[in-house]
């Protein structure tokens, strides 16, 4: 009687083992299939995040580049407005002597 019991309780047990393992790989694709769909989306939100930075280092470069436009052309009216000073203290200094010497001659 118990060879008759091991005979049928390993058809079963193998039958359970198979089951188990037919779950087990159905899980697997299962989760396989989840994965390659995550990662597709997190490939396009790596190609949207890269556009994205690609055109912030665009601006960037051209706001780099209006920045040291601006700088320049302050610069340029920097050294134009000390030359307006350096012009004006000169023509004061011209205007002074030219109202002392009237004053020398009304006085």
């Amino acid at each position: 009687m118990a060879l008759l019991w091991n005979e049928t309780s390993a058809p079963d047990e193998a039958l359970d083992s198979l089951a188990s393992l037919e779950e087990r790989v159905v899980h697997a694709l299962e989760t396989l299939g989840v994965l390659r769909t995550e990662n597709q989306t997190l490939r396009e939100q790596l190609d949207h995040e890269r556009s994205a930075h690609q055109a912030a280092a665009t601006q960037l470069a051209k706001l780099e580049e209006e920045l040291r436009q601006v700088s320049e052309h302050r610069q340029t009216a920097d050294q134009a407005l000390e030359s307006l000073r350096t012009e004006r203290q000169q023509v004061k200094t011209r205007i002074e002597k030219l109202l002392s010497r009237l004053e020398a001659i009304a006085g």
